[in-house]
């Protein structure tokens, strides 16, 4: 069998769909050894031995750039004729031939459900095209049963051919000792955790005022909150916030970060802290958990789903919900039968496991 995957999001490395759309294509090449793999770049070739790399150049100054994707690429799909193309963000291809099945992965509904936390350009785009693309797709690959309900109550006609199958974590689990040449001025386990992308559904400066109250209660001159991730779209009000934040000292952006670091980061953090008002699915929480890295979670479905009984949860619009919590996190040191079973409870989230499971629907 012949899967061409639309690896457009491996050349992007600030989200989550990256670590996705890399993930499954290592999952593929390195535990489906049967299917051959084509992965459809625009730039740079794939490392991977099994993998065939193809590149589609962009040359529209457009963001989206339609052409490539309405016409280039489904004219090298015709032409490579796979037995499935897989599509990783939203975005099906168009105008293929009909003996060519389709995958499309939905991660969230974003773009749709909550057009105020996406980018303008982007949610239109969604709205317009997405309905069409979901009809024509043959499955529907959701990444968790949180997203797999939303997408069927707002287009009941794929209740039929969804497919709920669970990321895996791509950290290499032996790269904890801590560098301190990677995040200067911090003290090993006396630091609060935030990694993604700095944007608004992702609710940080709520955190940074919870984190200002922890600061005072504590009175702690140390205790750092370090934000692992790069500034992303609509990011004013967090800016102002962080300007005005009378511990802004203690505040670390770090921008991108090596998978090396970052494993370092978990190993060593007070707790994760991810306030999300809304999520697909949340790399984070996984991979926190898998670092026996105690997990303060917002109160949203998907996050129950992900983490169980093993996190600890606050409403993500109560910043003194949030700090409570994470005061608690510092005088309440998580018992290792909870870290431990948060740990056991990520043997789910495997690539050896997604590779499995996405065979039985091929």
């Amino acid at each position: 069998m012949h899967v061409a995957i639309i690896a457009d999001p491996v050349e992007n490395q600030s989200a989550g769909i990256y670590r996705y759309t890399e993930g499954m294509i290592r999952a593929i090449a390195d535990f489906l050894p049967e299917i051959q793999v084509t992965a459809i770049m625009r730039r740079k070739s794939f490392e991977h031995p099994r993998v065939t790399s193809v590149l589609v150049p962009g040359f529209s100054p457009l963001k989206n750039d339609p052409y490539r994707k309405i016409i280039s690429i489904p004219r090298l799909i015709n032409r490579l004729h796979p037995d499935v193309v897989i599509e990783p963000a939203h975005f099906g291809p168009l105008n293929l031939k009909r003996d060519i099945r389709r995958i499309t992965v939905i991660h969230d509904l974003v773009p749709i459900l909550f057009p105020r936390f996406a980018d303008t350009t982007s949610s239109l785009i969604q709205r317009i095209f997405l309905p069409g693309i979901l009809r024509k797709t043959d499955i529907i690959l959701t990444n968790s049963h949180f997203t797999n309900k939303s997408l069927t109550e707002k287009y009941p006609y794929c209740a039929g051919k969804t497919h709920t199958i669970y990321p895996g974590i791509s950290l290499n689990q032996s790269e904890t000792e801590w560098d301190f040449q990677s995040v200067s001025g911090v003290t090993p386990g006396n630091y609060f955790l935030h990694v993604g992308t700095i944007e608004p559904r992702k609710n940080i400066y709520r955190l940074l005022h919870a984190f200002e109250k922890v600061k005072k209660q504590t009175g702690n001159s140390a205790l750092k909150l370090i934000l692992a991730g790069n500034t992303g779209w609509k990011s004013g009000h967090f800016t102002t916030v962080l300007k005005k934040h009378p511990y802004n000292d203690s505040i670390i952006i770090t921008g991108h970060v090596s998978d090396q670091t970052l494993a370092m980061l978990y190993s060593h953090a007070i707790a994760l802290v991810f306030p999300s008002l809304y999520e697909g699915f949340g790399f984070p929480c996984a991979e926190a958990m898998r670092y026996r890295c105690p997990v303060l979670l917002s109160d949203i479905t998907v996050f129950r789903e992900i983490a169980g009984n093993n996190a600890g949860f606050f409403h993500p619009e109560n910043e003194n919900e949030m700090a409570d919590a994470m005061m608690n996190s510092l005088q309440n040191n998580p018992s290792a039968f909870i870290t431990e079973n948060a740990f056991f409870a990520t043997s789910k989230y495997t690539w050896e496991h997604f590779a499995r499971s996405l065979s039985e629907i091929l």
